[in-house]
């Protein structure tokens, strides 16, 4: 059995013992937040999204959590956490431009992506960002 709570996984072979045929062994493999998880490149496919600059770094990089950003750049600074996928309009370029510069900085955690749906798309000065 896998993705057991964490909290339960000590217990689970024990109780999975009792009602599994005897000749039957158990296994029990506590959930890991590592397993499982999506890359920017497979939420792209799934949504038959497109790279602004063509395929780069970015999309190996695991998406964690993902954050609508719809507020004032600072709100949205103090919010962000590691490998977060931005979604944000093209015409948002203060979110843009600040996911670009706490990406790079090393005051921020590392974002996964940014994001902009259907709908106008960033200028070229910002997407060469």
């Amino acid at each position: 059995m896998d993705q057991v709570d964490a909290n339960l996984a000590a217990d689970a072979p024990v109780r999975l013992k009792n009602i599994a045929p005897k000749d039957v062994p158990v296994y029990v493999m506590p959930e890991n937040i590592f397993f499982g998880k999506a890359t920017v490149a497979d939420v792209a496919a799934a949504l038959n999204a497109a790279f602004l600059n063509g395929k780069s770094e970015s999309s190996s990089r695991e998406v964690s959590y993902c954050m609508v950003a719809n507020k004032e750049l600072s709100d949205f600074l103090k919010e962000i956490r590691e490998n977060t996928l931005v979604i944000t309009s093209g015409e948002r370029y203060d979110i843009l431009l600040g996911s670009v510069m706490a990406d790079a900085s090393n005051c921020y955690p590392r974002l996964a992506a940014s994001s902009s749906p259907k709908g106008p798309k960033p200028i070229l000065m910002c997407r060469s960002l």
